[in-house]
């Protein structure tokens, strides 16, 4: 089966190196819409400050790949959308869901039903 490719993904893809990056580069003049992004993907989650207490902020939470302008390399990034984020190199990543996946009572917390609270 053939693959299409949309034109405007040609395009993108002519002005972009990472394969991954949607950002539609020079659209704008603000430095920030240069930096190389990847299209993400969200869900709720809370945000709190890790020396509080309380019930935090409920949020979307959203991970993808980003590459600042003035970045080395390219990180795993889980932004809140309210100022806050977190990057992860590739590896640390890596890590993070292998252990996730490994850890039994994260397995156990994860499959029980309105763990979430």
């Amino acid at each position: 089966m053939e693959r299409r490719v949309a034109a405007e993904d040609v395009e993108r893809r002519a002005r972009c190196a990472f394969e991954w990056c949607t950002t539609d580069h020079g659209a704008t003049v603000h430095p920030d819409d240069e930096d190389h992004r990847s299209e993400g993907w969200g869900w709720p989650g809370r945000v709190r400050d890790g020396r509080g207490s309380g019930p935090g902020i409920v949020t979307v939470l959203e991970v993808g790949v980003l590459r600042r302008t003035d970045d080395a390399a390219a990180w795993i990034v889980i932004e809140t959308g309210i100022g806050t984020s977190l990057a992860l190199s590739p590896e640390a990543a890596q890590t993070l869901a292998r252990r996730l996946l490994d850890d039994g009572d994260v397995r156990a917390v994860s499959a029980a039903p309105g763990s979430a609270g």
